[in-house]
């Protein structure tokens, strides 16, 4: 599992399957037949239960300029900034059941958004596994050294979020960063579900 953090909200082009999950392909299908220059999009899927237990289900793909859903009669939809604990599946089509089991999976994690989403990110035969965590944002432990503060808020780190843009080897680099404040770092954030890059 690792943790993404997107800096700013993505605007998507988006259809909602007619059912889940045999109606995924063709809202997939209905999409990239309304879309031109395809290969500058990056392509998602969104989904999330509904309250007769059915799941919906949206296929989308980066919107290239505003009002551009709308001007295509498309529907639109914002994938919200912030943390997303993720699992990558290689190959995916080889077992698409792997799919519906890893976002079992990540439906586990504490510190779960309640009001997020799943979310699917295509890269060719790859694809990431997302789910959003809570948005609050949660301090750096308070017991960390100044040299180690100093360290991190010089590279843009200032809450556990922030660690989860970098590697652990990043960090253990910055001069003032060393093994203690690592080991409280990362017992933070395992406490709280997040994980570096």
């Amino acid at each position: 599992m690792n943790t993404i953090v997107f800096d700013k909200e993505i605007a998507v082009c988006c259809v909602a399957a007619s059912s889940f999950p045999d109606g995924v392909l063709a809202a997939f299908q209905t999409l990239h037949g309304q879309l031109d220059r395809k290969e500058e999009r990056q392509h998602f899927g969104l989904s999330h239960g509904q309250d007769n237990g059915g799941i919906h289900y949206l296929a989308a793909a980066t919107e290239l300029n505003a009002g551009e859903a709308e001007a295509l009669g498309l529907d639109r939809f914002t994938i919200q900034k912030g943390a997303y604990l993720g699992i990558t599946l290689h190959d995916y089509l080889k077992d698409l059941g792997e799919i519906g089991r890893t976002f079992e999976r990540l439906l586990q994690t504490p510190d779960l958004d309640p009001q997020g989403y799943c979310l699917e990110i295509y890269a060719g035969k790859d694809m990431q596994c997302l789910v959003k965590l809570k948005t609050e944002r949660i301090p750096l432990p308070p017991k960390l050294g100044q040299p180690a503060q100093r360290a991190l808020a010089s590279a843009g780190i200032n809450t556990l979020e922030d660690c989860c843009r970098f590697r652990e080897t990043e960090l253990a680099k910055l001069h003032g960063v060393g093994p203690n404040a690592l080991t409280k770092i990362k017992a933070a954030m395992a406490e709280h579900g997040l994980y570096f890059n």
